[in-house]
């Protein structure tokens, strides 16, 4: 999932790339749709693994060094592609950013202080990492093993977007992450379904209203593959995308920069550069070989650290099957 919700906001970006006509805009409008796919997904796995480790509040330094680590060196290579390529391609018209902007982007803050991000997609890693912040603080009441002090909380997190308005923070999304969290509970705790459903049906409203029928479409066909979708493990497809999931962070964070200059870069190329998929196309094999080799370089090495920084882990009453997944895998 994570594989093919990168590729949508790929294929978004690129199709929309400057110099492309309406008409291939048009193919990847809805591409934008893989962030609310990662939303489900965070707010799914993160209170998942929190719980096979038998988080508790007390460890809230651990569990942000965690994704500190994991997360931070592949972000910090892709601000500074964001910094050099457009100083290598733009030369005298290139604008540095001013250390006040990039110091922001170390702390996810740009936000907060009003500062811009260097690449449209950093923001999203903002709303991520207020939600672990969150889920640092919460958890105990997300994983509460009865379903009558949880589900009444995830309740009011879903209407949260209601008082906060900005894309910017987490409440405006917070359906999205409920929506994970419920098949959390589904999976891990065997929560009643006619209680999650009520819940989910509030957040996927929330979300309707807010956002609109898209984003909540994507939420609901998001949570419905993490519930029911599987594939075998040995089948070609699966191996597919298990190798897109495993580059899906690098390939997110680079894309934008990498990609779109691929596609600037093709329109020069003899004869096949007047051909606006073409181009397109090879914006999208530069974005997925540089995230490979940012990958293999970087991330992979970051989430062997990470893993070093380990939390207990237990069984969790009455489980279902589902994958054993590593915390640290997970972005």
């Amino acid at each position: 999932m994570r594989g093919v919700a990168a590729l949508a906001v790929v294929w978004f970006h690129l199709t929309g790339s400057t110099g492309l006509s309406e008409s291939t805009a048009a193919l990847g409008r809805y591409g934008y749709l893989g962030v609310e796919v990662f939303f489900v997904i965070s707010g799914f796995i993160i209170p998942y693994s929190m719980a096979r480790r038998s988080y508790q509040t007390r460890e809230i330094g651990t569990f942000l060094l965690k994704r500190i680590v994991r997360l931070d060196p592949p972000y910090l290579v892709a601000i500074a592609l964001a910094v050099a390529l457009p100083a290598l391609t733009m030369g005298d018209g290139f604008v540095p950013p001013t250390p006040a902007r990039l110091l922001a982007h170390l702390g996810y803050a740009n936000a907060f202080v009003g500062l811009d991000w260097l690449s449209p997609v950093f923001w999203t890693l903002a709303v991520e990492f207020q939600f672990y912040l969150f889920m640092s603080v919460a958890f105990w009441l997300v994983g509460h093993e009865r379903d009558i002090v949880a589900l009444p909380f995830l309740t009011a997190c879903a209407l949260a977007p209601f008082a906060v308005s900005s894309e910017a923070f987490l409440p405006h999304w917070a359906g999205l992450f409920v929506v994970g969290a419920l098949a959390f509970r589904w999976t891990s705790y065997q929560s009643p379904v006619l209680g999650l459903v009520a819940v989910g049906v509030v957040a996927a409203a929330t979300t309707w209203t807010v956002d609109g029928l898209p984003e909540a479409l994507a939420g609901a066909c998001a949570v419905l593959v993490v519930l029911f979708g599987r594939l075998p493990e040995s089948s070609r497809a699966a191996r597919v995308l298990l190798w897109f999931g495993a580059i899906s962070y690098s390939l997110y964070l680079t894309h934008w920069t990498i990609g779109v200059t691929g596609v600037a870069v093709a329109r020069h190329l003899p004869a096949l550069g007047g051909f606006e998929m073409f181009r397109v196309a090879v914006g999208i094999l530069v974005a997925v070989v540089s995230a490979w080799v940012l990958y293999l370089s970087v991330e992979r090495p970051a989430i062997e650290w990470a893993n070093r920084v380990g939390h207990r882990q237990r069984t969790l009453p009455t489980p279902q099957p589902v994958p054993e997944i590593s915390e640290a895998e997970v972005w």
